[in-house]
């Protein structure tokens, strides 16, 4: 461990030593344009094709053309560019991190079944890629950001580009593309579930979800401006998320505002301020809605809290409704692959077909299940679960490896909940927050391309912590307190 530490230090101290000579300001702007351009490129994968047609010029040309690239293409421009901004944030005297090899031993053993499975087999474009990359770079992150002040300035950066990134979409979309369009000729809703300039309502609910994350984390941080930008922003993402009707988001979303609570009460935020931040978010979430419905209620929402209306018998059209669109969704009557929209079948299945080596997708997929209704079959290309998703591709070792990983970033975020009488470092708010999202979103959603879906990616950010004994959650010390009581 020490051997690899010396290298890593030996490759990055040049642009360190170098950096400490450029102004600080400079480099953290080209960093963040550099994450907003990450971001970015994944985003404009799930932009609708109507809203990028081939003969787009300008800005529409641009965006056309980084829609259409492969995910190979993407995940080495985005390896780059993550290479880069760590070599940006390199500034001080580089030391060596206090490992903490019982992850990292993880970590590499994670990486390198994932590229074995790669080299015999098809494992899907840009997977083999990827993984030999983050099994370098994310490492290396964890030198350059060794102390605590340095990761708490990452994640800063990282939420407030992402933060900012996602309010002006969806103020484009409460704007420009509401939810009936009549005005222009794009559709933005499916079965009643909103999905803007995306191409479907989950999507548009997990990019939400990275929204809420950075909002919570930099409405903690900050006692400034930023802090109200983070609140409004927090309160569109929850009206978003409701008009999407993703119950996965909607999840994700409540957890972790529940989290954000829990650590502001703790963290002794002051009781008015929170509550002032609450009202906030649920005027700008009902604003929302109102906006971008035009005050047209198409969810039954509004109706559900409003005294019933007195109509006639034979008036069933205009008769208050039982419930909203939002309850249905989320309490389906039928059984549990009904409510589940289909994903029992898909996870049965592919665990049936689950190998020790892995499946080559080029002949594995697509898989024939039937659809949610019992109607018909769908199609389907992934298994709307990470763990699965991985044990299909790569075999079943790696699925098991990424569980442990999920397993003990959960465990680590309880710890900073609710075992630690000390006070939680700002840094490891940001980690509590985005991986207690992402194991909803990545249980119950096809996350798999890390530089498509960078929910994913955000995660692996959020578990740097981890890689170091000096995040405050040590597994030998808490081995050993379970085994003492």
């Amino acid at each position: 461990m020490e051997r690899i530490q010396d290298v890593y230090i030996r490759g990055i101290a040049p642009f360190a030593i170098k950096n400490r000579e450029k102004s600080r300001t400079v480099r953290n702007i080209l960093a963040a344009v550099l994450i907003f351009l990450i971001f970015g490129i994944a985003f404009t994968n799930m932009i609708d094709k109507k809203l990028l047609p081939s003969d787009s010029d300008g800005v529409a040309s641009i965006l056309y053309s980084l829609k259409h690239l492969d995910e190979g293409t993407v995940s080495i421009i985005s390896s780059i560019l993550l290479v880069i901004v760590l070599l940006l944030i390199a500034a001080r005297p580089l030391k060596k991190a206090k490992w903490n090899w019982y992850f990292l031993i993880t970590w590499y053993l994670f990486c390198l079944l994932i590229i074995m499975a790669g080299l015999s087999h098809d494992i899907g474009t840009g997977v083999l890629a990827t993984y030999i990359s983050l099994m370098i770079i994310l490492p290396a992150y964890t030198i350059v950001l060794s102390d605590n002040n340095d990761t708490k300035a990452f994640y800063d950066m990282l939420s407030i580009v992402i933060m900012l990134f996602v309010l002006i979409v969806l103020l484009i979309e409460m704007i420009i593309f509401p939810y009936e369009n009549a005005d222009v000729n794009i559709q933005t809703v499916i079965g009643g579930r909103y999905f803007g300039i995306t191409i479907n309502p989950n999507r548009l609910g997990e990019f939400a979800v990275m929204g809420i994350i950075c909002s919570c984390y930099i409405a903690y941080r900050k006692n400034n401006v930023l802090r109200w930008i983070a609140v409004v922003n927090a309160g569109l993402v929850i009206g978003v998320c409701i008009l999407t009707i993703s119950r996965t988001a909607l999840i994700s979303s409540v957890l972790v505002l529940a989290a954000w609570l829990i650590i502001c009460f703790r963290e002794k935020t002051g009781i008015k301020n929170i509550m002032i931040m609450v009202l906030v978010i649920a005027i700008c979430a009902v604003a929302m809605y109102e906006i971008t419905t035009k005050g047209t209620d198409p969810l039954h929402i509004r109706s559900q809290v409003q005294a019933p209306m007195l109509v006639k018998a034979d008036d069933g059209a205009n008769s208050k409704k039982d419930s909203s669109a939002v309850t249905e969704r989320f309490f389906k009557e039928g059984d549990l692959d009904k409510v589940s929209s289909g994903r029992l079948g898909l996870w049965k299945m592919g665990m049936e077909k689950m190998t020790l080596a892995g499946n080559d997708v080029s002949y594995a997929y697509p898989m024939r299940v039937l659809n949610s209704e019992g109607t018909g079959y769908s199609y389907m290309n992934r298994m709307h679960n990470l763990i699965l998703e991985y044990a299909f591709r790569c075999g079943w070792p790696v699925g098991v490896i990424l569980l442990g990983i999920e397993i003990w970033a959960l465990v680590f975020c309880l710890v900073m909940l609710f075992g630690r009488k000390k006070r939680l470092s700002d840094a490891r708010v940001f980690s509590v927050l985005t991986i207690l999202a992402f194991i909803v979103e990545s249980n119950l959603e096809p996350l798999c391309d890390v530089f498509i879906r960078t929910l994913l990616l955000l995660f692996y950010l959020a578990i740097i912590p981890l890689f170091s004994f000096a995040s405050g959650f040590d597994i030998r010390s808490w081995s050993r307190k379970l085994k003492s009581s």
